[in-house]
């Protein structure tokens, strides 16, 4: 038979090899779509200014609205948020974050713009408005929730191929 159980003997190690075939793949899975859901309870917090930042001061605001920019924190033209991006690390990792080297209108990168909207800048007097940190805070939180979501989804898909695999020696 083409599953690998021949005989009642061989079940155990079909099991063991279809367990460790699914969970690489609901790794890989979980992970994309993890990150994915980190990039956009990022980006909705951002739109729906659920961070509780610093306000912008009067003068910005005005600069703000003079120029047509968007007048919420963190967002002018929205050019920050579309650069957040989820990306391949290996395998299983995906990491969502800004370009590193990209450049910003502002001729800053966006990973120099990220960590000053995150911990501020005295020197421009820019405040610390941290999106990040409490987004990572967040999912770290959720993660025995994600790990439950794992393990059940890891034991329906080889419950599943098992008793495909069982149900062919059968016929």
């Amino acid at each position: 038979m083409a599953s690998g159980a021949e005989k009642i003997s061989d079940i155990p190690t079909l099991a063991q090899k279809l367990m460790q075939e699914e969970w690489e793949r609901i790794k890989s899975d979980a992970g994309w779509r993890i990150a994915n859901k980190f990039k956009l309870d990022l980006i909705v917090g951002i739109k729906m200014q659920s961070f509780n930042h610093a306000p912008l001061s009067p003068t910005y605001l005005k600069h703000k609205a003079r120029q047509g920019l968007d007048t919420r924190i963190l967002i002018a033209k929205m050019d920050y948020l579309k650069s957040i991006r989820v990306q391949r690390k290996d395998k299983n990792t995906f990491i969502t974050g800004v370009p590193r080297k990209a450049i910003h209108y502002s001729g800053l990168t966006y990973e120099q713009l990220a960590a000053i909207h995150e911990y501020g800048s005295p020197a421009r007097n820019i405040p610390a408005r941290p999106h990040w940190r409490p987004t990572i805070k967040k999912h770290i939180a959720l993660q025995p929730k994600y790990e439950q979501e794992m393990r059940q989804r890891l034991l329906r898909n080889v419950e599943r191929r098992l008793r495909a695999a069982l149900s062919q020696k059968n016929q």
